[in-house]
């Protein structure tokens, strides 16, 4: 039987646990500091066999809602069997249930083919940073990065009706209060031990 539950700090632990502890930190400190985040579980027969965490990102002005997905995890040995995508679905219905999103964002690293192709079947368009600066222009693209904390990652998976109307409406700024709060503070207290 799969179970999905609710449980941010299991998430972040199962988020390290396959990606190592730095990114448990980081997943923790999102879930942790914006309101609205969803850190979820999936058991199959009572095993844990991945998490995912996301958050809803708040635009200023005409800057439309985004829903993070920021991270999926899944042990290894249950690659395959499409729990990422009942991981990412479920965050997707919680974050449209709680806080109506407008678009859906992730970013990927382009080696990472199992990401993509999650993505891509869950009906994202996956976007490479100079081909989405070329058809939107770089101001959006980092407002989107900032939002979904990316920093090493060079594809956007977006997920939405009306993207280009959407994007439209972002800046480099857009998001600023996101990244500041959820990407950049926790970066600054694990560098600096703060």
């Amino acid at each position: 039987m799969l179970v999905v539950k609710e449980d941010k700090s299991k998430a972040a632990k199962v988020i390290g646990d396959v990606m190592g502890e730095r990114d448990s930190y980081y997943a923790l400190e999102a879930l942790n500091t914006v309101e609205g985040s969803v850190g979820l579980v999936l058991e199959h027969d009572g095993r844990v066999v991945g998490a995912v965490a996301a958050y809803p990102a708040r635009g200023e002005g005409e800057a439309p809602l985004l829903g993070v997905i920021y991270y999926v995890a899944v042990y290894p040995k249950y690659w395959g069997r499409g729990y990422g995508k009942i991981l990412v679905a479920s965050a997707e219905e919680i974050l449209e249930d709680s806080v109506d999103v407008d678009l859906f964002v992730s970013t990927i690293d382009s080696s990472n083919e199992r990401s993509i192709s999650l993505f891509k079947s869950l009906d994202y368009r996956v976007y490479g940073l100079e081909e989405a600066s070329s058809k939107w222009g770089w101001s959006p693209v980092l407002g989107l990065l900032h939002a979904a904390c990316s920093y090493e990652e060079d594809l956007i998976a977006l997920k939405g009706i009306s993207i280009d109307e959407k994007i439209g409406a972002i800046t480099e700024d857009s998001y600023r209060e996101v990244w500041w709060h959820a990407c950049y503070k926790p970066w600054i207290r694990r560098w600096y031990k703060l």
